[in-house]
């Protein structure tokens, strides 16, 4: 059982492990944007995420990425806080 903020997910039932999975996903997909941002960004070129989902895409504004014109788009600045 995780519990924290209000809420819990049991995991030991098949949804709370789903649930976690969905977590754990996300988490190792802001590690490979941080990654592939060092990478991106030591050549001098520009990080562009698009097509995120809505949920995605607003963590990602509220962390510091930039708004592009497209609904569903972030260029990830320096002051991004990807971790």
């Amino acid at each position: 059982m995780l519990t924290g903020h209000g809420a819990s997910i049991d995991t030991t039932t098949p949804s709370g492990k789903l649930v976690f999975g969905i977590f754990a996903a996300l988490a190792e997909f802001e590690k490979v944007i941080s990654a592939v941002y060092k990478a991106v960004e030591q050549h001098g070129y520009q990080l562009l995420v698009v097509q995120l989902v809505p949920s995605f895409y607003r963590d990602l504004v509220s962390r510091g990425s930039v708004i592009i014109e497209e609904e569903d788009s972030v260029l990830i600045a320096g002051d991004t806080r990807l971790i």
